[in-house]
C-alpha cells in the first residue's frame, strides 16, 4: 500500500520501521537498562544519573541549562541531579570563563571512569547479544544502522539545525566522518 505524504514509500513498511526504532529508543533510554549496566560495571548509582553523566561527557564543559535541554529535564531537576553527581565526586562545577554568572560542569576523573565502566558493560552486553551473529551479519547491521542514523540526523537537521553537529564532540566510538547528534544518541550507542 502506497500513499501520498510518504514519498511513495509503503506505509506498512514505514509503520514497522517506526515501531522498531521506537522500541530501540525506549529500550536504550530505559532506567532499568542503565541500572543493569551500572550493576554489571560494579557500580551502585541511581540509574538516571548515568544518562546525565553521558551527556556531560559528550558536551563538556557544558552549561547546566544545556544539559537540561539535551536530556529534556527541567533545569531544577537537572540541578538536583548534578548536585548528586557532584557529591559523588563525578562532576565538577565551575564558573563559565565567558560569563561568571553561569555555571558549567565537566566530568572529574572519577566521573570519566564511572561512565567508561558503564559503556564497557554495554559493549560486553552487545557482544553477548550478538555472539551468534556472523561477521557478515555484524557488518551488514552496522552499515544499516549507520545509514539510518545519518538519515535521521540529516532529516532532523533540515528541520532543526541548531540541535545537531557533524563534529566529533560526542564520539568516543565510530568513525569521525559520521555525523553525530550534538549530545549523542542514547547512553548506550548501538554504534559502539
Amino acid at each position: 500500500m502506497r500513499s501520498g505524504g510518504t514519498g511513495g514509500v509503503d506505509r506498512e513498511w514505514l509503520s514497522t520501521v517506526s515501531d522498531h526504532l521506537t522500541s530501540i529508543g525506549r529500550l536504550t533510554h530505559s532506567h532499568r537498562l542503565y541500572g543493569e549496566m551500572g550493576a554489571r560495571a560494579g557500580l551502585s548509582m541511581r540509574p538516571y544519573l548515568y544518562g546525565i553523566l553521558a551527556r556531560i561527557r559528550d558536551r563538556q564543559p557544558v552549561r547546566i541549562s544545556d544539559v537540561a535541554e539535551d536530556t529534556e529535564y527541567d533545569r531544577s531537576t537537572i540541578s538536583r541531579h548534578i548536585a548528586e553527581l557532584t557529591n559523588l565526586g563525578c562532576v565538577a562545577r565551575e564558573s563559565d570563563p565567558d560569563d561568571g554568572r553561569v555555571v558549567i560542569v565537566r566530568l572529574t576523573p572519577h566521573g570519566a571512569d564511572v561512565i567508561e565502566r558503564v559503556y564497557e558493560a554495554w559493549r560486553a552486553t552487545l557482544a553477548d547479544m550478538t555472539a551468534d551473529w556472523s561477521d557478515e551479519d555484524r557488518a551488514a547491521f552496522l552499515e544499516r544502522v549507520r545509514r539510518a542514523t545519518i538519515s535521521l540526523i540529516r532529516g532532523r537537521s533540515s528541520r532543526r539545525t541548531a540541535s545537531f553537529s557533524t563534529d566529533r564532540s560526542c564520539s568516543n566510538s565510530g568513525p569521525s566522518s559520521m555525523p553525530r547528534m550534538k549530545f549523542g544518541p542514547p547512553l548506550f550507542r548501538i554504534i559502539a
